[in-house]
């Protein structure tokens, strides 16, 4: 109650102050510091904060090289790899993940224009007569798509539900603009 009363005092002077009005010199009111009751629990936390603050020592650092998330107690997902250079190839170029020291043709392409994986035929090329509605409504069905496919060996056929191309030699996806394929993950 001490502190209500204090404070009932302060309220009172400035009321006092902004009613009286002295015009030969202005009155400087100092408010006094309000008196609060601190615990001893209260001075020990502001010590421990203290010397948090004021701690010189650097924390240590520490690196966690295992894959086990800590804070949820259970391991990590493996992150899956995508090719570094994106290409296509014949028959002749190897398929899998396209490493800076081994270039390969992707073998898990997805189309991003159609949300297809793209198929691909070793050793075939796509008729002339194939078209956008062909593989519109044939895809993914490998059965009737292979009634298009004209046996070549050294090239290779890929198609999704809106692109379609057949390679010989490598080449790296990002030159034929026509095509929006990535690498699905390996």
């Amino acid at each position: 109650m001490a502190d209500s009363d204090d404070l009932d005092d302060l309220l009172d002077e400035i009321e006092g102050s902004l009613t009286h009005t002295e015009t030969t010199k202005p009155s400087i009111n100092v408010i006094p510091p309000i008196k609060t009751r601190v615990s001893a629990e209260d001075e020990d936390m502001d010590h421990i904060i203290d010397d948090i603050c004021n701690d010189d020592d650097p924390l240590p650092v520490t690196r966690h090289t295992s894959n086990y998330n800590k804070l949820t107690k259970r391991p990590l997902p493996n992150v899956t790899p995508r090719c570094t250079t994106l290409l296509l190839g014949g028959s002749m170029t190897e398929m899998g993940l396209s490493e800076r020291n081994s270039q390969r043709s992707c073998d898990k392409l997805r189309c991003t224009g159609c949300d297809f994986n793209v198929l691909h035929f070793n050793d075939f090329t796509w008729h002339s007569k194939c078209d956008y509605m062909f593989f519109r409504n044939n895809m993914p069905n490998t059965d009737k798509l292979s009634k298009n496919l004209v046996r070549k060996r050294g090239s290779r056929a890929y198609s999704c539900q809106c692109s379609w191309i057949t390679m010989e030699t490598a080449v790296e996806v990002t030159t034929l603009p026509q095509l929006k394929w990535v690498c699905g993950r390996h």
